[in-house]
């Protein structure tokens, strides 16, 4: 018979219990996923007027390869809008857009061989990417409002498959695919896995009717529901949060079943990888610092349940040499872990086109457990983070 001391029985017991609702709750988000139902666009003529919404902040270096894609798109000439909001950009980012806008003017060039659409270049009159994003809504013309990052890049046929997607189901919001555009090397690689990974969480939650996440950096919404959502200005101390913040309220307003996933390889949008560790750093400190504002009860527990899970495979492992008992159930909750991660990122890889990056899996997902604690630990305690120049504290 076992010797097993009463403390070793408790920990199993915690362990046990937080292992099954991770597992739980990973399972529950690969069957969302997995729901959803791949769309391709129809070839109907679109009746909706859309305004592209670009917040940028010292973006001179990545703006152009953006405005570029846009004017690219196959969607009618004068049914969508371009506005830049400019959010006190130290850079010349602001004269990279002037002269781009100079240029789809000028008859002589071929960047009026696309859309023609019209573009804005407006001054973002309070702080931070959210106030931007208001800024452009309240000038919008356009009746759905697409948002994106200044540094991503789109497919042709990006504006069309969101449009076609929303004339067909009239979702108030719509979450669309948000990928890493470089995958070589082990920090991008790195980067890659990690977004995939939360993008696939968020349309799993959205395919099972409990959305608790999105990404700003591919987002549509009507106005008329940004605008009754947004009465309240409470969560515009938080720097971040433009992207979950309103899905949680409009899910709050409109319910679950308001907001769709759009799972087309058309409508994925490319982002840059972060050149420096620190940049990285910042940018999931400023991620998570928005926490404090949750209300939603579950997003908070799906989030508490995750961080649990890791610090539990972080201190366990610590303590592990301690006994063989120990180790073993150790070795079982990594591969636990392991082994409920896989489907969903397997998947959602495919989709992307992104499987090249899955041979660090395994290597990964150790890494990655420590980097979830202590970006939690440090974005909910201390709140302080330097983003784009600027040094911030939630």
């Amino acid at each position: 018979m076992l010797d097993i001391s009463p403390a070793f029985t408790v920990f199993l017991f915690i362990a046990g219990a937080i292992s099954f609702l991770y597992a739980f709750i990973i399972a529950l988000l690969t069957a969302g996923w997995l729901r959803i139902k791949t769309w391709k666009k129809t070839d109907a003529h679109p009746e909706i007027n859309i305004s592209l919404i670009i917040p940028a902040r010292n973006e001179a270096e990545n703006i152009e390869g953006l405005l570029q894609g846009i004017v690219q798109q196959q969607y009618p000439s004068g049914m969508f809008e371009t506005i830049v909001v400019d959010d006190h950009s130290t850079d010349n980012t602001v004269e990279v857009v002037q002269t781009f806008g100079y240029r789809m003017q000028d008859p002589s060039t071929t960047l009026r061989t696309g859309s023609g659409c019209r573009m804005i270049l407006v001054k973002n009159d309070g702080m931070g990417k959210k106030a931007a994003i208001r800024k452009g809504v309240e000038i919008a013309s356009g009746d759905l409002i697409v948002t994106i990052d200044a540094d991503c890049r789109v497919g042709s046929e990006w504006l069309s498959s969101i449009a076609s997607y929303y004339e067909k189901h009239k979702p108030k919001l719509i979450s669309a695919p948000v990928v890493i555009g470089e995958t070589s090397g082990f920090f991008k690689s790195f980067q890659s896995m990690e977004l995939m990974s939360l993008v696939a969480a968020g349309a799993g939650s959205i395919g099972i009717n409990k959305p608790i996440m999105c990404n700003g950096a591919n987002l549509a919404f009507e106005k008329e529901a940004y605008l009754e959502v947004n009465k309240n200005k409470e969560d515009l101390k938080f720097a971040s949060g433009d992207d979950i913040f309103l899905l949680l309220k409009i899910k709050k307003l409109y319910g679950s079943r308001s907001i769709h996933f759009l799972k087309s390889p058309a409508a994925i949008v490319a982002t840059r990888a972060k050149k420096s560790i620190r940049d990285y750093l910042n940018q999931r400190f400023r991620w998570v610092s928005k926490s404090k504002g949750y209300r939603d009860p579950m997003i908070i527990s799906v989030a508490v349940m995750v961080f649990l899970f890791n610090l539990l495979l972080i201190t366990s492992s610590i303590f592990a040499g301690q006994s063989l008992y120990l180790a073993r159930a150790v070795a079982a909750l990594w591969f636990i872990k392991i082994l409920i991660d896989l489907p969903i990122l397997i998947s959602f890889s495919m989709f992307a086109k992104r499987d090249n990056i899955m041979g660090y899996y395994f290597i990964f997902s150790i890494i990655y457990v420590p980097f979830v604690v202590i970006s939690a630990i440090w974005g909910i305690l201390a709140g302080r983070f330097s983003w784009k120049a600027r040094k911030i504290r939630n």
